[in-house]
């Protein structure tokens, strides 16, 4: 029988990003092992997703701050700092964190910004559970904070600590230079202090990148620590919008086909794991 020894929270990022990814991600959450998802709001699918959410009242939802991708909701006069001036465009990830640890970044524009996400997803009367960021953005400097008081003002305390273990998977060198990146990107301050405490392990990072990926959920279900996880996932059918918008594509399908097959799903539901959403904990 699942026990509390091993809780485990299983969160789709990118929902709202766009159409095909938003019904890979409702597909492997009616097959039972999506729990969560962190939701993009200014992002070509987000009216989609929220329809589907209406539908789908077992699914919660976080909020996916979006500071990469697309048009700041702010508009762009409004926050110079987030995007690119001829085009109005948000930075792409490389130039935001430039800007961010050369401290060219604006507290008061990030702050508007994550506020006005915040405020589109509870305009539409969505419950927030959690908060994260596209591309794990909310750890570099001025954004950490702003992220953080923006979640206190909503009434929003958990928040992601992506921090994987360096010495889990370290043969995956592509994932562990990402978790190393990462933890380079936290400067130790108060946000990333106070999420550390909130005891959720992370685990995904080393799953992404396709191949066997089957294979590697099957091995990571199986050796879960004790204590509540979050598995961090990516399910989607690429479609003409994402392909123009992102370079994570072939991986989206293979995450989804190994999260709606009947291996997992039976895996799960034999594992003494106790699935649940952050609202849930």
């Amino acid at each position: 029988m699942p026990t509390d020894r091993h809780v485990l929270i299983v969160n789709a990022d990118d929902f709202g990003f766009t159409d095909g990814v938003n019904r890979g991600i409702l597909e492997a959450h009616l097959a039972g092992t999506v729990t969560s998802a962190s939701l993009m709001v200014n992002t070509p699918g987000f009216a989609g997703a929220v329809e589907a959410l209406r539908r789908t009242p077992t699914m919660r939802v976080g909020l996916h701050a979006n500071l990469t991708t697309g048009r700041p909701l702010s508009g762009a006069l409004a926050v110079p700092s987030l995007v690119e001036a001829a085009t109005g465009q948000l930075l792409p990830l490389r130039q935001l964190v430039w800007r961010a640890v050369s401290r060219r970044l604006v507290y008061r524009e990030v702050y508007s910004e994550v506020q006005a996400q915040f405020a589109r997803a509870v305009d539409e009367g969505i419950v927030l559970t959690h908060v994260d960021a596209h591309q794990h953005v909310h750890l570099l400097p001025v954004i950490s904070a702003a992220v953080r008081d923006v979640a206190t003002r909503f009434g929003v305390t958990r928040i992601r600590a992506p921090f994987e273990s360096l010495v889990h998977r370290p043969w995956r060198v592509r994932a562990t230079m990402v978790k190393v990146a990462l933890r380079l990107a936290d400067r130790g301050d108060a946000f990333a202090n106070r999420a550390s405490q909130q005891s959720v392990h992370v685990r995904g990072i080393s799953l992404q990148g396709g191949g066997p990926f089957a294979e590697r959920l099957r091995r990571e279900l199986q050796s879960l620590p004790q204590g509540v996880t979050e598995l961090i996932v990516h399910p989607g059918y690429v479609d003409a919008t994402l392909a123009s918008l992102d370079d994570y594509l072939a991986p989206r399908e293979i995450e989804r086909a190994a999260l709606t097959s009947e291996s997992i799903t039976s895996l799960l539901r034999a594992l003494p794991i106790r699935l649940a959403t952050f609202a849930t904990l």
